[in-house]
């Protein structure tokens, strides 16, 4: 059938060809952002609770025939085994005591697993804020001494295994390599100093921040605006853009930093 010259049928399926293929990119265009921008965590304290603060060691760690299975369970033992609560004038010398034995990679301490599950728990909990799944502000309300005293068992065995083990830009000239390993868990460290030393004051902050920096809060605002920067231009290239504008803002009103 024709009219005026023009195949009917043939206008017909291309006209429905052309809306299926409309359709079909929307979906597609719509699929690809919801995969792009992360769903926010609806029961926080939940999942600080199951990937942070209670994580579970992957594999058997023991301590004195002990067995450790979480993180709190570890806290718990390198409190007692280094007399953190007792040494109410030497805090920052048994975190370095603790801290010196996680940098023997060769044997078998169960510090050095607590160690780096840790910086692993530490991470995880850093790239979910950054990615806007999880809100600063509340992360840092509910734990942030947590996270300082953390990064102060597993700091020193960070640093040596970023020296062992270093990464760079694959396209980059810059000799300076970037602090790959746990660089997001180290940035939530200096935030959470940062929110502590603004919003709270006392004996336990002094301890707390003492193992950050040696305590320097000046040295502690730079180091999180210099790896903010960092993070920020290698996170939002157009590629893989992750972090929402809105979870930019929003660490700019917390830290009071431009970010």
């Amino acid at each position: 059938m024709t009219l005026n010259g023009v195949d009917v049928l043939s206008l017909g399926l291309a006209l429905v060809g052309t809306v299926v293929a409309v359709v079909a990119i929307c979906l597609t265009l719509k699929f690809r952002s919801e995969l792009a921008l992360p769903e926010q965590i609806a029961n926080i304290p939940d999942f600080l609770s199951k990937e942070y603060l209670e994580r579970r060691f992957p594999t058997r760690v023991t301590q004195e025939f002990e067995w450790l299975h979480t993180l709190k369970d570890a806290r718990f033992a390198t409190e007692k085994k280094y007399e953190l609560l007792q040494q109410e004038e030497n805090y920052k010398d048994a975190i370095s005591r603790f801290q010196a034995v996680t940098l023997n990679l060769n044997a078998d301490f169960w510090e050095r697993d607590f160690a780096y599950e840790l910086s692993l728990a530490l991470e995880q909990v850093g790239v979910m804020v950054l990615a806007g799944a999880i809100p600063l502000n509340i992360v840092l309300a509910m734990i942030a001494p947590q996270i300082i005293e953390d990064w102060g068992y597993c700091s020193k065995f960070v640093e040596k295994i970023r020296a062992k083990r270093p990464l760079k830009p694959k396209e980059s000239d810059d000799k300076t390599q970037i602090r790959f390993h746990r660089w997001h868990g180290e940035w939530l460290v200096y935030a959470a100093a940062i929110y502590m030393d603004r919003y709270w004051t006392g004996r336990l902050l002094d301890d707390l921040i003492s193992v950050v920096c040696d305590g320097d809060m000046q040295t502690i605002r730079k180091r999180e605006e210099e790896l903010w920067e960092e993070l920020w231009e290698e996170l939002t290239k157009p590629e893989y853009s992750i972090v929402p504008k809105n979870t930019k803002k929003e660490i700019e009103k917390l830290l009071g930093t431009d970010c």
